[in-house]
């Protein structure tokens, strides 16, 4: 390993580091803010895991739900409370939670599924995670949120 790669391994470490100590509520928001700026990424990364019928299911159960309902059970998945839908994303291998996440995204962009309170304004160290993430490179990206997708689930 060269000087160069430990340094960007301590980068993402921190910056996962960093989105552990988050609130529920403040992950969504990360999260959404991270797939808004990183959309072409994730797509390139996951994109067969686009057509899994496992990341529909998941998708399409919390479409089903009632608007409030779907971020509580966009809160339950970041948080790990063990309800039906957050056991079903736990059971996805992280391109399908990178996938299922792009389709969330998707979704609330569109209005189809409620997205994270994005009236609060984020907190200080939660804009510096997001600028942080975006002065890495496409690699580096790509390998943090697969670390933040094992974390999540």
């Amino acid at each position: 390993m060269t000087a160069i790669d430990i340094t960007q391994q301590q980068i993402v470490t921190r910056c996962l580091e960093q989105f552990k100590s988050f609130t529920a509520d403040e992950k969504l928001q990360l999260l959404w803010q991270i797939y808004q700026r990183m959309e072409p990424s994730v797509l390139s990364a996951a994109a067969v895991a686009l057509l899994s019928q496992m990341v529909q299911g998941v998708f399409t159960q919390v479409r089903q739900l009632s608007r409030a309902d779907q971020v509580v059970a966009l809160r339950d998945i970041v948080a790990g409370e063990p309800t039906r839908i957050s056991q079903a994303y736990a059971s996805l291998n992280v391109n399908m939670k990178l996938a299922l996440w792009y389709r969330l995204a998707q979704a609330m962009a569109r209005g189809q599924i409620s997205r994270p309170d994005t009236t609060q304004n984020p907190s200080a160290a939660g804009n510096s995670l997001v600028d942080e993430m975006s002065q890495m490179g496409f690699n580096q990206q790509i390998f943090f949120l697969r670390q933040v997708m094992d974390y999540i689930g």
